[in-house]
């Protein structure tokens, strides 16, 4: 079976609270503060953090669902399409 996935949510309400506080402005909650809340929240060995707009290759699928992620590594990938096309492989 594939990883134990947990979806933390900040709802409206922390962000009202937050807001009341001075903390953020008017506008919706920055993302990072939702993140950390996500991070502080998270009971898993591993997490996984990325922006709403990331989409995860079959690739990166593939080697999540392996768990082999090591407790002693830090892992990141970046492949952007909005700066850079990757090139096609040769066939």
């Amino acid at each position: 079976s594939g990883p134990t996935v947990r979806l933390i949510t900040a709802g409206g309400g922390l962000h009202k609270a937050m807001q009341g506080e001075g903390w953020v402005g008017p506008a919706p909650m920055a993302e990072y503060f939702a993140k950390n809340i996500g991070i502080r929240h998270a009971r898993g060995r591993f997490i996984l953090v990325t922006n709403p707009d990331v989409v995860l290759s079959p690739s990166m699928v593939a080697f999540l669902a392996r768990k082999a992620l090591r407790e002693d590594s830090f892992y990141s990938a970046s492949l952007r399409f909005d700066d850079r096309w990757p090139e096609r492989p040769k066939e």
